[in-house]
């Protein structure tokens, strides 16, 4: 009888117990790390509205190399939560072209029919941003940003140059264009 039950409680357990995390790889050797990085942050609403009409919170990732990267269903993530949970909104199939920077919205709207928008937004009092890429049972974080409100790098921030230079705080938000030269610098 034992027996028995145990064979009949074996399909219940097999469903509840969780398959392996996936591996983080924790020497940077996803061949991504410098390609598509965090480029602008805007976590306090602008004057810039989103495809719905609205302000909403934002950032760019921007692809530094010289050939357009598909990002693969699947396989790419951001999150406001930091590393911890990487894997909060998952990026639809996009081609970023090279030298190109793709906006993300941080609206809560949860679409990605029209742009990307994210099931979050940004608290401009500060939050750690990732880019996570997994591929083959191993997961990586590509990039980061942690900023806070009265902190540098700020709640609105920028690298410039695009795609390599320091964070700095920009004349101006450019969504999907060209960083403008900073009206002071921040650190990294």
């Amino acid at each position: 009888m034992k027996l028995e039950m145990a064979w009949l409680l074996l399909p219940l357990f097999a469903a509840c117990t969780k398959g392996p995390e996936p591996a983080v790889d924790h020497t940077n050797q996803d061949p991504f790390i410098g390609t598509l990085v965090i480029n602008e942050v805007v976590a306090e609403k602008s004057n810039t509205l989103g495809e719905f009409g609205e302000s909403a919170d934002r950032f760019e990732l921007y692809n530094t190399g010289t050939k357009d990267l598909l990002l693969k269903e699947g396989e790419w993530f951001v999150s406001d939560a930091g590393p911890d949970d990487p894997k909060k909104f998952l990026l639809p199939e996009t081609l970023v072209p090279a030298h190109t920077a793709l906006v993300v919205w941080c609206d809560k709207v949860d679409d990605t029919s029209v742009g990307i928008h994210t099931n979050f937004a940004l608290s401009a009092s500060g939050e750690h941003i990732v880019l996570y890429h997994q591929a083959g049972g191993v997961g990586t974080v590509i990039d980061e940003v942690v900023f806070k409100k009265d902190g540098m790098p700020g709640p609105v921030c920028a690298r410039y140059p695009d795609g390599d230079g320091d964070r700095v705080v920009p004349k101006k938000s450019t969504p999907g264009e060209t960083n403008e030269p900073a009206r002071y610098a921040a650190m990294e």
